[in-house]
């Protein structure tokens, strides 16, 4: 039975869809709106903070453990109030993802990590294990341990596998 193109079907498809548009625009907003309160409520008591002699670090730290939060969250979110006082100052409004706000306007100047394609993984893999293969065969060079046949032929296996992929 064919009921993709039946008009019953196509109407109730095309609801479905707004339906899944709508709830998760109103999500992602709902998220965004979120931090921004809390970044904003967290530094109003900044100042208590400071009296105790609690530093920003000590700030993020205190709030994350007590709200079972990431020290991340509440840091963006503090960040991001910081940034953004209104939400409206926002530059592409309501349409950004909170993932979006954080990798686009928040980690400015900060380290980003990079995205390593298989052959990096396995050229920083095979860095590693020769580094240390080195470190073994120094100890035992040493004379600080016996050779560990064991980790030597282990290692070696991994070059092996490695160097044939």
């Amino acid at each position: 039975m064919e009921i993709d193109n039946k008009d019953w079907f196509i109407n109730l498809v095309d609801e479905c869809r707004d339906i899944i548009v709508e709830t998760e625009f109103a999500s992602k907003d709902s998220l965004i709106q979120g931090r921004h309160q809390l970044g904003q409520r967290i530094l109003q008591n900044k100042a208590d903070f400071e009296r105790e002699g609690i530093d920003d670090t000590g700030l993020v730290q205190h709030v994350a453990q007590s709200c079972k939060k990431s020290k991340r969250t509440i840091y963006y979110a503090i960040k991001f109030y910081q940034k953004f006082p209104e939400l409206a100052l926002l530059p592409a409004g309501k349409h950004e993802s909170w993932h979006h706000i954080i990798n686009k306007y928040l980690t400015e100047g900060t380290e980003k990590t990079k995205k390593l394609t298989p052959t990096e993984i396995i050229k920083a893999i095979k860095t590693l294990i020769e580094t240390e293969l080195q470190k073994e065969l120094q100890a035992v060079n040493n004379g600080k341990i016996a050779i560990n046949k064991s980790n030597v032929s282990f290692i070696r296996y991994l070059q092996d596998q490695i160097n044939n992929y």
